[in-house]
């Protein structure tokens, strides 16, 4: 009894971390760091509930992609280039959002909801 015990609460506590839920992700978050002034950077991205993400970059650029959560892996699908992109999600809540890199962005990106 106290191994099956045992065994539930580290798999809840593995578990526990792991972001299965792409509700948390959806709307619209804003840069918060840029690594450099002249480097173009995603600014602003916004998770639609479809699916959808589009990443608005300096120079009103806009990037129209498909999205996936699958653990902690946020993954992007370009379907001009035809391929998914993934990045690894450091920290997600109702209000910050932290990834590990975003498509060639090889640097820790930080958001916060947009306001």
């Amino acid at each position: 009894m106290k191994n099956i015990l045992l065994f539930i609460f580290l798999f809840a506590c593995q578990n526990s971390k792991k972001i299965n839920n792409g509700l948390l992700i959806q709307g619209n978050w804003c840069l918060v760091e840029k690594s450099e002034l002249n480097e173009i950077n995603y600014g602003e991205i916004t998770f639609y509930n479809d699916g959808r993400v589009v990443l608005r970059s300096r120079g009103d650029t806009v990037y129209r992609y498909f999205y996936k959560i699958k653990m902690n892996e946020l993954l992007i699908t370009r379907a001009e280039n035809n391929d998914t992109v993934k990045s690894h999600i450091l920290n997600l809540t109702s209000d910050s959002l932290t990834l590990a890199s975003l498509i060639e962005k090889k640097s820790i990106q930080i958001y916060y909801r947009c306001k």
